[in-house]
């Protein structure tokens, strides 16, 4: 598992300079920036040009994919009267696609920005400031569909990360998370190349394919990645490739391997795989399941399997039966509970990491990687959403009673 920390780090001199926290887990990656770096970043400081595009990319226009709103020189005369210029600053964007500019209005003292549209029937306030947040807070703006734009909503300071994509209500025009996000980049730079974590100041485009009618971005949700406050990964929350330059990492990007696993998908498709990733799981199905050879099986009956494997060599490695209880996680990892004094359990189970993909039970030798799917064999009747199968690591961890073992995920 990767984990990815979305927060700030900085030494007791708070010198621009960053120290890596310490306890790295293998491929774990820290926002290297010190706060007076961001806020340079963020385009604040004495003699900075005044920004040009609301959010913290400032006078840097987005890539292909991707829109900003332009701020304007002269107040628009329909909002001098409501929002007049000594107290807002006024942006521009088609946010609903009718061809006539919206406004966003942002408070020049106050946590307030509001989404107005171009003939002043909505106005949506919403408890927001770029401009007063002291971290940072990219805004990029996508056509994903044919309703009102969405809005890509990369922020954060030295303790938090939100990274989410978000839309405005239709009628209200209050902007709401549609779901959270995982960015990561596609960097293409003699210095970095390959698929990194995406620093929101890296970020220049959104690659996009069009077909039918339909946007579809690249996206994944067979991942092991955490970002910001997160401990372990979140069910349901996507990868998003975007392009760019990296700043930071090795020559070659740590998610490269994730390459394969990208695919275009439009949004509609991306909220359907989030909510069935979200969807509880009700169990395995009943039935007996057994693997290629025949000589293995597991029969599953309620919350309980029987399981029929090779005793250990020290019995002579005859065929022996054996019950669990089992719970599912949401991420389709099967986890098995029995007696220490088991040792079937310990020696037979343990070893290997299980998982159900929806219609298998799936073993897998971390040793060599091999996988054995046990398939029904006998009529299956109920329903049990599907899950993806994940390489995971089984590791004995927590308190746990003396006579129990517990499987789960290593974070």
């Amino acid at each position: 598992m990767t984990r990815v920390a979305g927060h700030y780090w900085k030494n007791g001199n708070d010198n621009g300079t960053c120290q890596p926290p310490l306890e790295f887990e293998r491929g774990q990656v820290a926002l290297s920036r010190g706060p007076r770096i961001a806020r340079l970043l963020a385009g604040r400081g004495d003699g900075v040009p005044e920004r040009r595009f609301w959010g913290s990319a400032r006078t840097r226009e987005p890539g292909p994919g991707l829109l900003a709103a332009q701020r304007v020189d002269a107040h628009p005369e329909i909002l001098l009267e409501r929002y007049p210029p000594a107290r807002y600053n006024v942006y521009t964007i088609d946010l609903d696609q009718d061809g006539a500019p919206d406004f966003i209005v942002e408070s020049k003292k106050e946590w307030e920005t509001r989404f107005v549209k171009s003939d002043l029937s909505r106005d949506g306030w919403n408890k927001l400031n770029a401009s007063l947040s002291d971290g940072f807070a990219y805004l990029y703006f996508a056509r994903l569909d044919r309703d009102l734009l969405k809005l890509f909503f990369l922020a954060g300071d030295e303790d938090y990360s939100d990274f989410s994509l978000r839309e405005l209500d239709p009628e209200t025009w209050k902007l709401k998370t549609v779901m959270p996000v995982l960015p990561l980049l596609d960097s293409d730079s003699p210095e970095r190349r390959g698929i990194y974590w995406a620093y929101p100041w890296d970020i220049r485009g959104l690659p996009l394919k069009t077909a039918d009618g339909k946007v579809r971005i690249l996206a994944a949700f067979k991942h092991r990645i955490a970002s910001g406050q997160d401990e372990t990964p979140r069910p349901g929350v996507p990868a998003i490739l975007f392009t760019g330059i990296a700043t930071q990492g090795e020559k070659t990007g740590l998610f490269d391997a994730l390459r394969p696993k990208f695919s275009f998908m439009s949004l509609r498709e991306i909220l359907a795989r989030r909510a069935q990733a979200l969807r509880p799981r009700v169990g395995l199905r009943d039935g007996v399941y057994h693997e290629p050879s025949g000589v293995e099986s597991v029969s599953v009956a309620g919350k309980s399997v029987e399981l029929r494997v090779p005793a250990p060599e020290h019995r002579g490695g005859r065929v022996v039966t054996r019950r669990y209880e089992y719970t599912l996680a949401r991420d389709g990892r099967l986890r098995f509970t029995a007696s220490s004094n088991d040792d079937v359990f310990v020696r037979v189970l343990m070893p290997y990491h299980w998982s159900w993909d929806g219609e298998r039970i799936v073993r897998t030798d971390p040793r060599d990687g091999a996988r054995r799917g046990l398939r029904a064999a006998s009529t299956v009747t109920g329903k049990s959403p599907g899950a993806t199968a994940a390489v995971i690591i089984v590791v004995l961890t927590g308190s746990l009673l003396p006579a129990m073992f517990a499987f789960r995920a290593a974070s």
